[in-house]
């Protein structure tokens, strides 16, 4: 993705361009107040458009199309370049592009909650995102301190006996102003066991109709499903454990050999260096880098940081 931004305030811009080049330019292709290109996805003030007659992609007064939130002109550096990371080819066209994600622990505690919830929180930005849990114990309390209205346990039971009653309940649920969503975890456990792969295609397709762009579903070590969802992307997380990595090898053997799944390495609970020949049985990889600052006060899974990390290792 190319970027021109353009912005009569000259102070602004060279302090945006100077941070730009110390710590994103192998990153993103950016230019700035140059009005003689072509080819760059233009982003500028509302009266920078109107003197210039720019059909501007973005606007930093206005609501903007890609991700139906304001652009602030005078947020950090850092966020204003993360943001820009995360915008794809596909957003500045007319066409509301549906994703599926599917977060699974290769082996266990590997970290899906947290690091689901913040891909969620990130593609949330660009439109309206659902994310739901199948872990057990239940977490979403823990990290969200709130209820969102609609329990798995409403879920299930409307998916087995009327599913019309769910897509109107969902229709009902959704607002134009909220874009992050999710279901509450089911209290009772063994309810879990009686979501099947039918049902959670059943539910998807809901959830597309609805008018959701994003869906990411926190696995845990719910296997079978994970392997058998109809999902655009998987995620297998590992800790860098040598445990995980002896262990990973029996888990791959029951997935097909032309199957595609993004494995990501959480580096949040250990500093040990590992060699990385214990992950050969892995064409790619990357690495996730631990928040310091999560786990502190009232910020229990936010980072803006694991979120940019998600979105480049994810290509989104």
């Amino acid at each position: 993705m190319k970027y021109l931004i353009l912005s009569e305030d000259l102070d602004y811009i060279e302090a945006l361009e100077s941070y730009y080049k110390k710590h994103y330019k192998s990153e993103i292709d950016i230019l700035f107040n140059d009005f003689d290109v072509v080819g760059y996805n233009i982003i500028c003030t509302k009266e920078y458009a109107a003197t210039y007659d720019i059909e501007c992609c973005l606007s930093f007064s206005n609501k903007n199309q890609i991700i139906s939130k304001e652009i602030n002109q005078y947020q950090s550096g850092r966020n204003f370049m993360n943001f820009l990371l995360s915008i794809r080819n596909e957003d500045f066209s007319d066409t509301n592009v549906f994703r599926t994600f599917g977060f699974m622990n290769a082996v266990s505690t590997a970290g899906t909650t947290t690091l689901s919830l913040n891909l969620a929180k990130a593609l949330s930005h660009k439109g309206k995102t659902i994310w739901f849990s199948l872990e057990q114990p239940p977490s979403t309390m823990y990290y969200l301190d709130q209820k969102s209205g609609i329990s798995m346990l409403d879920i299930l039971f409307y998916l087995k006996q009327d599913m019309s009653i769910l897509e109107d309940r969902i229709l009902k649920w959704v607002t134009d102003k909220q874009h992050f969503y999710f279901f509450d975890q089911t209290e009772v456990y063994e309810e879990l066991d009686q979501l099947d792969i039918n049902l959670l295609n059943k539910l998807l397709d809901i959830l597309k109709q609805s008018g959701f762009s994003s869906i990411v579903i926190d696995f845990g070590r719910m296997e079978k499903l994970f392997k058998d969802a109809r999902l655009g992307k998987k995620v297998m997380l590992i800790k860098q454990d040598l445990n995980h990595y002896y262990r990973l090898s029996t888990v791959l053997q029951s997935y097909k050999s032309n199957e595609t799944i993004d494995f990501l390495i959480n580096q949040r609970l250990t500093n040990i260096y590992l060699n990385e020949a214990y992950l050969r049985m892995i064409s790619q990889f990357s690495y996730i880098d631990f928040d310091e600052s999560l786990n502190q006060g009232d910020r229990k899974w936010i980072s803006e940081m694991i979120q940019g990390q998600l979105m480049k290792h994810l290509k989104l």
